[in-house]
């Protein structure tokens, strides 16, 4: 009976490969945001877009933080691991090669061979020499682990970009609420002042005859009003900046930021298309190649129930006793084939390929829910840009409003057609406007931030 060879047998048992399941499609996108923006002069973010704030301080603590956050050191250690399983799974296509040595201590029983009698018999059997093993990849099944592999390191990698783009908006986050809070506390204190100023006088007119204790006692409550929104803006100074310490690694009392000049920066936001948007996002790429992995997990686990061919070979010296090494006919090798069919597993294969195929529903679920929060995310940030840009606009008219009445009075007060009283209260109503100015205009820079980070740069 002559032997099938091995190439036949390969022949034939891919032949019979199981078809593979249907390839994941992506996720559908609209093709125009509902709330596009409208900017006159539109301009392309950088790939660094917080740069666009031309802010060195600023600068600096997000190099600092992409280079000493935990967060982003954790994800680069899961790109590393990732590799790693990539390379052993890559490794398994390859033949393995080993140096064996060794000895045997043997017993050889009582026999009868040829007629004659032998009796038993102690030997030592010394052996060295290489061996080898090589399964052949029949069917694909160590390609597909190693093209899951390939699609886990690849989220991985995605995974680390979204860290570091969370890490980055963060700080500015962090660092635009230290910012906020340090300028209405400096306008809190100027507040402070007119708010004390106003009391006073007031407190002399009721004493003249000319006020009643009703201004009065407003005029106190505005001041306790005022030092309470103060110590309310310095707490929030201080909760930003641990903040800071921590997303960059640094205790909060070494994180030196000296004070700076508010500025107010030339921002204009133009997306691109949605489906560009979405291709761009990290996470939704991340949640793609866990998809693509675990479909080609079920793929390796149908093959599980195909047959296996493995080549074996040994190649070295062995004698009975050290001193037949030397002997030419010491020298020996063999090669070998050997084939295995699983017959009965008890439901084994079919429990993994069930398993198989539940985690690619998952991740499925996983990926189309990255795409619908990623649309929900733009729009969302979208619509905050424009209103943080349209409450800019109507504060700023609000401000130049309340000076200008400001100024009237303080021009009426030199005529001696008011008093000074009045002027303080218009005063403070126009510091007032300011402050409110200065919180819409952080708004809007948060609001650019959070439109940046949704579109994936």
């Amino acid at each position: 009976m002559r032997r099938l060879p091995p190439l036949l047998l390969a022949a034939t048992v891919a032949g019979c490969a199981p078809t593979p399941p249907p390839a994941p499609e992506p996720a559908a996108v609209p093709a125009h945001w509902r709330a596009q923006a409208s900017d006159t002069r539109p301009q392309p973010a950088p790939a660094e877009w917080w740069k666009t704030f031309a802010d060195p301080q600023l600068d600096r603590l997000v190099d600092q933080a992409l280079r000493t956050n935990a967060e982003v050191g954790q994800a680069a250690a899961r790109v590393l691991q990732a590799r790693a399983a990539q390379a052993g799974a890559e490794a398994e296509l390859r033949p393995a090669v080993n140096a064996l040595a060794g000895v045997d201590q043997v017993r050889l029983p009582a026999m009868r061979l040829g007629g004659q009698n032998f009796a038993p018999e102690d030997d030592t059997w010394p052996y060295a020499g290489f061996g080898f093993d090589y399964e052949v990849d029949l069917l694909g099944r160590l390609a597909k682990g190693a093209q899951s592999a390939a699609g886990t390191a690849a989220a991985a990698e995605f995974e680390r970009q979204q860290v570091r783009q969370s890490v980055a908006q963060e700080v500015v986050k962090a660092y635009l609420e230290l910012r906020h809070a340090e300028a209405l506390s400096e306008i809190d204190a100027r507040r402070a002042d007119l708010a004390e100023t106003l009391a006073a006088q007031e407190r002399r007119r009721l004493a003249s005859g000319l006020s009643d204790r009703q201004r009065v006692n407003e005029a106190e409550r505005g001041v306790r009003d005022i030092r309470i929104a103060r110590n309310r803006a310095e707490r929030e100074r201080e909760l930003a900046r641990a903040r800071l310490a921590l997303l960059v690694s640094r205790p909060a009392d070494t994180l030196a930021l000296p004070n700076r000049t508010a500025a107010t920066p030339e921002l204009a936001v133009e997306p691109d298309l949605p489906a560009s948007a979405v291709g761009r996002r990290p996470d939704v790429q991340a949640a793609w190649q866990r998809l693509l992995a675990a479909t080609t997990d079920i793929e390796r686990a149908e093959l599980e129930r195909y047959p296996r061919l493995t080549l074996t070979g040994l190649a070295g010296i062995a004698a009975s006793g050290f001193s037949g090494w030397l002997a030419s006919d010491a020298v020996g090798w063999l090669v070998g084939a050997a084939g295995r069919l699983p017959l009965y597993d008890g439901g084994r294969i079919q429990a993994r390929v069930d398993a198989a195929a539940a985690v690619r529903d998952e991740r499925f679920a996983a990926y189309r829910r990255a795409v619908y929060l990623a649309l929900a995310e733009v729009e969302s940030a979208l619509v905050e840009w424009q209103t943080a840009r349209t409450a800019l606009e109507f504060h700023a008219g609000q401000l130049a409003s309340r000076r200008q009445d400001a100024a009237r009075r303080a021009e009426a007060l030199e005529l001696g057609r008011t008093d000074r009283a009045e002027l303080l209260r218009l005063q403070l109503a126009a510091s007032e406007a300011e402050a409110t100015v200065i919180t819409a205009g952080y708004q809007r820079m948060q609001a650019y931030a959070a439109v940046q980070r949704a579109l994936g740069r």
